[in-house]
């Protein structure tokens, strides 16, 4: 499809009305599987929700702008890895600290939401009550900080095509993984180790995975079907084309693959809060291969 269907006033309506059908279908799905008791069914749903802004997140790139990325994990990592280290529980950070095997610093493990906001005078929302409005900042941060690295990976996509933009895509996503285990960054990452003790409560929440994956589907839709969108699936179908047209290839490039890093960090935030802790096996190529089965 090139853009959105013209069904008229009546279309329209009609699919609001199933749109609308649907969501309200949804919520009582969520609130019989919440409601049956059965922990393991919920984990499923839940992760089936973090695992759906990740596959949306890299249709963005690989389906609508027509690039194929094979990076995902890598911005997945970078989420997880800066959500898990600012809400890592003071517990956990004082066993880390006191581990003869650990390599992070206490330094690094000053980095956390609450040291944040008490700096900036928000105590209100160092309480236990806020835990939620801290794991939120957090993920948002892992988005911003895997879209930042998604603009500086994007800039081989003006150059590259086919076979070859991919091989880049994907050494640059095993190059992140691998990075983090390095001595650079193992303060920040605790290398091989990794570092658990985080809370699982919103990983493993169905509300907070699909409230996460209804914003991550309506922004990528609303996208996909504006200017900039139309502008990526011209892109897909014949980029010499599009660039008669008009359409400037290296800004809406590089645009994707900003939006689906930061979207793959959000999902990167919640699935280490799934696991509750992070480690570098928890990211390797084998989950960037089921979001490409998916799309």
């Amino acid at each position: 499809m090139v853009g959105a269907p013209s069904f008229g006033p009546r279309g329209v309506m009609l699919r609001r009305l199933l749109n609308a059908a649907a969501a309200v279908a949804l919520v009582v799905v969520l609130f019989l599987v919440q409601s049956s008791g059965s922990v393991k069914l919920g984990q499923v749903f839940a992760l089936f929700a973090i695992w759906g802004i990740a596959t949306v997140s890299l249709n963005l790139i690989n389906g609508v702008t027509g690039i194929l990325s094979l990076g995902h994990h890598g911005f997945m990592l970078i989420g997880g890895y800066t959500t898990g280290l600012l809400t890592l529980s003071e517990a956990s950070r004082r066993n880390i600290v006191n581990s003869a095997r650990s390599t992070m610093t206490e330094d690094t493990l000053a980095l956390s939401m609450t040291n944040l906001f008490n700096s900036l005078g928000l105590t209100g929302l160092t309480t236990p009550e806020t835990e939620w409005v801290r794991f939120v900042v957090a993920v948002l941060f892992g988005g911003i900080l895997a879209a930042v690295v998604g603009l500086i990976v994007g800039f081989p996509s003006l150059r590259l095509r086919g076979d070859y933009l991919a091989i880049v895509t994907l050494g640059f996503g095993e190059i992140i993984r691998l990075s983090a285990s390095t001595r650079i960054f193992s303060p920040l990452t605790n290398g091989a180790l990794g570092f658990s003790g985080l809370n699982s409560d919103f990983g493993k929440s169905v509300w907070w995975t699909f409230g996460f994956l209804a914003i991550t589907v309506f922004v990528i839709s609303k996208i996909k079907y504006s200017s900039y969108g139309r502008a990526m699936q011209a892109i897909r179908e014949d980029e010499v084309a599009a660039e008669a047209m008009g359409v400037n290839l290296a800004y809406h490039k590089v645009l994707g693959f900003v939006i689906s890093a930061f979207f793959a960090g959000i999902a990167g935030g919640l699935w280490v809060s799934w696991l509750a802790g992070v480690r570098l096996e928890y990211f390797l190529f084998s989950l960037t291969f089921f979001f490409l089965v998916a799309i």
